[in-house]
């Protein structure tokens, strides 16, 4: 089987290849750092094959202190595994799993998501004689494709200029710079949050070098079909000893924000950017997609859309089921924190940050699900990006066999999860229960091996794997696993260590290993 971090662009990727749970043990080992202590195998120590606990802690050098799990039938709830099931732990992106549900059940598997152009005034000779209101609402999947798509509705019914103000509203939630102010302002998978946002706010950096030796840098809004330049922003070389992750670093100037950039080897190429402004960055992408149709636009201005505006193009977003798909499928962080977002403000009509839309969330599982000791349980976010949100294994496996018995159209949730192969194993049972009939498309007499279907997550000495297993045995599971190192993780941050350097990677290729030899033992033994 194979868990690797899924990729957060605002472009499908496409998934890499699995690999099987041998070529992974091996690729962990070879992936140690200079002067990093590998594993040996001795005549003490015991075969991979033992896939015990103490067994796979002294494999892959990690403490059993850091690590708990809980695997229970999912039928009947009985605990067939368990170790250190009521600790918290750092849930990383698992915790998308809890955001996700309760937006499918506070706001309704039926629920879309509405962009709206709004307009004061009429219109006359190609001029709206008013103001031109942009209203988010917190679409997450929203693109500068469907700007383009507004922008041409917006040109249908007649109007080429606005003689008022062009009004950006991004008034439904609580407008943020980053999602988490500890991580790097120049990760992608970072970004600012509004109601308001297009393309999961990250933009294309581009610089190529002249002959000159000059480098130019522009910027672009870019999906697989449309590019469109954004020039609100400047980037220029960095001062000799600059430093920053990813090579950037950022000045925050309200009239004219730079990204200085740290040259590069390549004379040509490319980088994601986060979006701090993300808001006034839908606004101006929009304005350069109306401009391509022939509309000419004023400078972007934050305010509210009045209830009298009269209503000119509507979008709807793709159906809450898909987006809770594509959240979990490429672990966007954006999206997660505008789904738990939604769901707060439904929960208490109030325009809430993203640590109180956590919080506001916590509170509805605890009056949500009963019989379920849910002390220690902190979400701080949506997404999962920060250190201190905290969930137990325990606490985790309830959400997810609720989740089981919710009704999305003809969908269950283990639907909405990744799906991943493990081990060689097949099950007795067979899919369909009727001649010709299919269960999740495959036909009766097709033996039907193990699987799982599963969120990962992935901070700093956090490391986390959730989800459902189909077992050898033909048995359904669900389980929860976590390991944190907090020693670590706060020795690095003392340190100023980046995620990407050797010891932080290490530890978290051991972990990973860990928590693949325990599904496989799972899907194996129960």
């Amino acid at each position: 089987m194979a868990f690797h971090d899924l990729p957060r662009r605002p472009r499908h990727a496409s998934a890499a290849l699995a690999l099987s749970l041998a070529a992974a043990f091996a690729l962990a080992l070879a992936s140690a750092p200079a002067g990093a202590k590998k594993p040996k195998k001795s005549a003490e120590e015991p075969d991979i094959a033992d896939y015990s606990d103490d067994a796979l802690a002294k494999r892959f050098q990690l403490p059993l202190t850091e690590v708990g799990y809980l695997v229970v039938d999912a039928r009947t709830g009985q605990v067939l595994e368990q170790r250190q099931a009521k600790d918290g732990f750092v849930p990383a992106s698992t915790i998308k799993v809890v955001s996700t549900v309760a937006a499918l059940v506070v706001l309704g598997h039926e629920h879309r998501f509405q962009t709206e152009l709004l307009a004061t005034g009429a219109v006359a000779n190609g001029t709206l004689a008013g103001d031109l209101f942009l209203k988010g609402g917190g679409d997450p999947m929203l693109t500068s494709d469907d700007f383009e798509s507004m922008a041409q509705q917006l040109r249908a019914k007649g109007v080429t200029r606005v003689g008022g103000r062009f009004v950006y509203d991004s008034s439904a939630y609580v407008t943020a710079k980053a999602i988490d102010a500890e991580y790097e302002e120049s990760a992608a998978y970072n970004p600012g949050i509004a109601a308001l946002s297009v393309n999961f706010n990250v933009l294309q950096l581009k610089w190529e070098r002249e002959k000159k030796g000059e480098t130019r840098y522009r910027f672009a809004a870019q999906t697989d079909n449309h590019e469109l330049d954004v020039n609100y922003l400047k980037a220029e070389p960095a001062q000799p000893g600059t430093t920053g992750p990813y090579g950037l670093a950022y000045r925050d100037d309200a009239k004219s924000p730079t990204w200085l950039v740290i040259p590069a080897k390549r004379p040509k190429g490319e980088i994601r950017v986060p979006v701090k402004r993300p808001d006034f960055n839908a606004a101006y992408v929009f304005r350069k997609a109306a401009e391509k149709h022939g509309i000419a636009l004023p400078e972007p201005v934050a305010g509210a859309a009045p209830d009298a505006a009269n209503p000119l193009v509507r979008l709807i977003s793709k159906p809450l089921p898909d987006i809770v798909y594509r959240t979990q499928r490429f672990s966007n962080n954006m999206s997660a924190e505008m789904l738990s977002l939604a769901a707060a403000r439904k929960l208490t009509g109030r325009t809430l940050d993203l640590a109180a839309a956590g919080q506001v969330v916590s509170g509805w599982l605890k009056e949500k699900i009963s019989g379920v000791d849910w002390t220690g349980l902190n979400l701080r976010n949506g997404s999962g990006l920060t250190k201190d949100s905290r969930i137990s294994p325990e606490q985790m496996v309830a959400v997810l066999r609720y989740a089981q018995k919710l009704a999305i159209g003809n969908q269950i949730y283990a639907d909405l999860l990744r799906r991943y192969n493990v081990g060689k194993v097949e099950s007795e049972e067979e899919y369909g229960h009727e001649e010709g009939s299919r269960q999740n498309g495959r036909e009766k007499g097709a033996k039907r091996g193990v699987e799982i279907k599963a969120k990962t997550g992935t901070v700093n000495y956090s490391r986390g794997v959730v989800g459902y297993l189909h077992t050898g045995k033909g048995r359904d599971v669900v389980f929860a696993v976590f390991i944190s190192d907090y020693k670590q993780r706060e020795a690095m941050q003392k340190q100023g260590q980046a995620w990407k350097e050797p010891p932080v990677r290490w530890w978290l290729s051991r972990s990973r290993e860990f928590q693949r030899a325990l599904v496989k033992r799972w899907a194996e033994k129960l």
